[in-house]
């Protein structure tokens, strides 16, 4: 394994993020936490990370294209050489900030790679939606995959913390709705309540 003499800048930068913003918020919280400062503190987070220059850009030969799915922000990342099958891609955050934009670079390295086709989904998020409409936006999402055309056994459901939660909840909600399963689930770094 190489040794590196310095950091890289993004090691920095990710370090500075993470000492300034996320190791403060994380103190916020506790019992009795308000909805208005969570929203806050969850706007706050969701532009922060917005402004860092990682994860905003694509990886070179994916290309981004905007969509509205269900009345939520949503993108289609597509790598130049695709593979007839789709990613459904629901983001991490906690359930209350991030989206497409914020996991983007992540995105696109998965559809590069894999060769499919991935539709990133800014679903409702905590605490002004519940976690029931953050599922119906997913398996709006899963359906709209299939109204054009995509065989279940073609797509992929995944996302990362509450996202990967997100997917399995919008699978299973999806065959409990009659809607045939999707081919996989991929999933990483899944909390567990209880």
């Amino acid at each position: 394994m190489p040794k590196h003499s310095k950091p890289s800048r993004q090691s920095v930068w990710l370090a500075f993020l993470f000492r300034t913003l996320i190791k403060p918020f994380v103190f916020w919280f506790r019992p009795g936490l308000s909805i208005n400062r969570l929203r806050h503190t969850g706007l706050l987070l969701d532009r922060s990370l917005g402004l860092l220059p990682v994860g905003k850009r694509p990886v070179p030969g994916v290309s981004v294209e905007p969509l509205t799915v269900h009345g939520c922000r949503a993108e289609w990342l597509r790598p130049e050489t695709e593979s007839g099958g789709v990613l459904l891609y629901l983001h991490g955050g906690g359930f209350f900030f991030g989206g497409p934009h914020t996991h983007r670079r992540l995105v696109s390295r998965l559809a590069r790679s894999s060769g499919l086709a991935a539709l990133s989904l800014e679903y409702r998020q905590l605490p002004l939606s519940g976690l029931g409409d953050s599922i119906a936006d997913c398996v709006a999402a899963y359906r709209l995959l299939l109204d054009q055309g995509f065989a279940a056994d073609r797509i992929v459901i995944g996302g990362d913390s509450a996202g990967g939660h997100l997917a399995l909840a919008t699978s299973l909600a999806a065959v409990q709705s009659g809607l045939p399963k999707p081919a996989g689930v991929y999933v990483v770094a899944v909390g567990e309540s209880g």
